[in-house]
């Protein structure tokens, strides 16, 4: 279930229905990992098992674990910059709109700062 929702978040998953799609679609690789023999969980399914999960034990778990195999620490800050397509001005040499994030934890949602 974590190898599910693990790599369909990676695609672009944001909601139970696009992990069960994601599932129902690539359930040759994701047979590779795990057996998966009766197919992957219904969306419904997937929402009750992530709803009895602790939603903080399992954030402390998950940050150790992406700390542990990418060898870098939890309370790193993760800065990402982007540049507005079209922001600026040729004409009147009007500088470009640029916009930074930052993200205080490995699973956490960029803050714009």
């Amino acid at each position: 279930m974590l190898l599910l929702s693990l790599l369909a978040g990676l695609a672009g998953a944001e909601t139970f229905t696009d992990i069960a799609r994601f599932g129902e679609k690539k359930l040759d690789l994701l047979r590779r990992f795990r057996p998966f023999k009766d197919g992957t969980p219904p969306h419904g399914r997937i929402g009750e098992i992530f709803a009895a999960r602790d939603a903080d034990q399992f954030q402390r778990c998950f940050v150790a674990w992406v700390a542990s195999v990418t060898g870098i620490p939890a309370g790193v800050i993760a800065i990402d910059g982007k540049t507005v397509r079209r922001s600026g001005g040729k004409k009147d040499g009007e500088a470009p709109l640029h916009r930074a994030s930052a993200d205080t934890e490995v699973t956490g949602a960029p803050r714009s700062r």
